[in-house]
């Protein structure tokens, strides 16, 4: 595994047990609105690359019920063993695994999901060509990327690089619809199809919001910081949230892509 790959794994190890909680209830909404959109069917075969802790797996597994199979995957092994601990059926198969090498035969699944990662991957055209490799025909991709940041999103990241801190978990610019729909036909995938949607979510105060900093990428970022320069940066954000409840806006981008 390459250093990059190391740091995402072990960033998402260490978030593991707060990962969409304390707040992050956007990564269950747009799971599920994911499987929405992509909804399979009963008997279906499915994998959900970078499962965390089950956002899209779980709702896509109760559609394919008992006769389907529901597989998920993810490079933080903590991930995959906090996932373990929610499984809901069965028939869900969970294990740690490089999204960019799949172990699986071609041909094996007849949706594949990934919500919300594809920016993490060093080699994107390796992994969606992976995707598309253990598709069946007339198989289906859907994935996930974030749109534009909130205005509160914007200021901390420009925050933290006012502190010097530069490197971040995201290494591809799919932040757009043209960016995700040009990698996915670059890719081989055709009748792509692209669906924005954009939600609002509440914390109950400053704290509470940046609580939720801890349990997502953003931690890395903030991990590179000294105690000093965090305590400050902690404090500067509450003066610029000020008191009351924060809301959280997410801009999500949903593509459907065929093999």
């Amino acid at each position: 595994m390459d250093k990059h790959k190391e740091w995402v794994a072990q960033t998402f190890d260490r978030a593991s047990q707060r990962y969409g909680e304390n707040g992050c209830s956007f990564f269950d909404y747009f799971g599920s609105r994911l499987v929405d959109l992509a909804c399979p069917k009963k008997g279906d075969a499915i994998l959900d690359v970078a499962t965390g802790k089950g956002a899209v797996l779980f709702p896509a597994a109760e559609k394919v019920t008992k006769s389907g199979s529901a597989v998920g995957i993810d490079i933080s092994q903590q991930m995959v063993e906090e996932a373990k601990k929610r499984a809901p059926f069965p028939w869900i198969t969970l294990q740690k695994m490089d999204a960019e090498k799949l172990i699986f035969a071609d041909m094996s699944f007849d949706i594949v999901y990934c919500g919300f990662c594809l920016f993490f991957l060093p080699d994107v055209s390796r992994a969606l060509h992976e995707f598309r490799r253990v598709l069946k025909p007339n198989g289906q991709l859907a994935v996930s990327v974030w749109g534009d940041r909130s205005p509160v999103d914007q200021w901390l990241a420009e925050r933290i690089i006012a502190l010097g801190i530069t490197q971040r978990l995201s290494v591809q610019n799919l932040y757009s619809e043209q960016a995700l729909k040009e990698a996915l036909s670059k890719a081989g995938f055709t009748k792509i199809e692209i669906v924005t949607e954009s939600k609002t979510f509440w914390h109950d105060s400053p704290e509470a919001w940046w609580e939720t900093l801890w349990s997502h990428a953003i931690r890395a970022q903030l991990e590179q910081l000294s105690p000093s320069d965090l305590a400050s940066l902690r404090q500067e954000t509450f003066a610029y949230l000020g008191p009351g409840k924060v809301a959280d806006s997410r801009n999500a981008i949903f593509a459907l892509a065929s093999v």
